[in-house]
C-alpha cells in the first residue's frame, strides 16, 4: 500500500484512480491505487491529486455515531472537504448511528440536509441538524444507520453543487461565502484570535483547546463541525472560482 504520510495516527484508506471513468481502470497507468492519509490530511489529499488522482473512494464510512472516534471522523471529514475543494469525484459512506436495523432502509435515495426545520432531537430534524455544517460537501452515496437516512441523502444530493460554501484569504482577513441556503451570505473574519482558531480548526483539533465563545460564534454560522470532542472547520478554500466573476 502506497503511503501518503508517515503518520499513521487515525489514518483513513482511501482508493485513488486518474479518472471518474471505470472504463479506463484497465489503461497502463489508471489503475485503482491504494493509500493511506494519515496525521496530515491536507497534505495527504494534496499529494493524491499532484500525483494525477481524479476520484478518491473511501472504503471505510465515516462514523458519526455516538461511539465515533472522533480525531479519526474529523481527518476524514477534513479529508473530504480537500477532495470536494479540488473537484474530486469521492465515493464515501456516512453512519449517523450504530442501528443495523435502520441501515436497512437508509441505503438509497438522495439529500440535502435542509436546515433546522423540525428539530427537537429525534426524527428527520436531528439528523438533518447532524450534517447542517458540511452539507456544502459531496454527498455520499449512503447515509446509515438513521430510520430517516435515504430522505436525508436524497435531500442532500438534490441541494448540492460546486462552490456552496468556500473561503479566500486575504492580507489579514478572511472571507466566507455561504450559498447553502439559497442565498449569497457573506461573513469576513479579520479578529486575530478568530483567525488563529481558523488556522488550528483546518486540521482538525480538539475543541478543549480552543475558546469556548469562538467555537460558538463559528458554529452559530454552521462553520465547523464537531465529532466526539474534535473540532474542523467545515468551508472549502476556494481553488477556482465556480461562477463567473458578475455572480462572485
Amino acid at each position: 500500500m502506497t503511503t501518503v504520510t508517515q503518520d499513521h495516527r487515525a489514518d483513513i484508506a482511501v482508493v485513488s484512480r486518474r479518472h471518474t471513468d471505470p472504463a479506463t481502470l484497465g489503461v497502463e497507468g489508471m489503475g485503482a491505487r491504494p493509500a493511506a492519509l494519515g496525521g496530515d490530511p491536507i497534505g495527504g489529499v494534496t499529494a493524491l491529486y499532484e500525483q494525477g488522482a481524479r476520484h478518491i473512494l473511501l472504503p471505510e464510512p465515516v462514523d458519526l455515531s455516538p461511539a465515533a472516534d472522533g480525531e479519526r471522523s474529523v481527518r476524514a471529514l477534513v479529508a473530504l472537504r480537500e477532495m470536494t475543494s479540488r473537484a474530486i469525484a469521492v465515493e464515501w459512506r456516512l453512519r449517523l448511528g450504530p442501528s443495523e436495523a435502520a441501515d436497512s432502509g437508509a441505503a438509497g435515495g438522495g439529500g440535502r440536509s435542509g436546515g433546522r426545520e423540525g428539530s427537537d432531537g429525534t426524527g428527520a430534524g436531528a439528523d438533518a441538524d447532524a450534517v447542517a455544517a458540511f452539507r456544502h460537501l459531496s454527498p455520499p452515496e449512503a447515509v446509515t444507520g438513521v430510520p430517516d437516512g435515504a430522505d436525508l441523502l436524497a435531500r442532500w444530493r438534490a441541494g448540492y453543487f460546486f462552490g456552496a460554501c468556500i473561503y479566500r484569504r486575504g492580507p489579514g482577513f478572511l472571507q466566507v461565502r455561504d450559498r447553502r441556503d439559497g442565498q449569497l451570505g457573506r461573513i469576513t473574519i479579520d479578529d486575530p484570535a478568530y483567525m488563529a482558531a481558523v488556522a488550528a480548526l483546518e486540521a482538525g483539533v480538539p475543541a478543549d483547546d480552543l475558546p469556548a465563545e469562538i467555537l460558538a460564534d463559528l458554529a452559530a454560522e454552521d462553520l465547523i463541525g464537531r465529532v466526539g470532542g474534535y473540532a474542523w472547520w467545515t468551508p472549502c478554500r476556494v481553488r477556482r472560482w465556480p461562477s463567473p466573476a458578475m455572480h462572485v
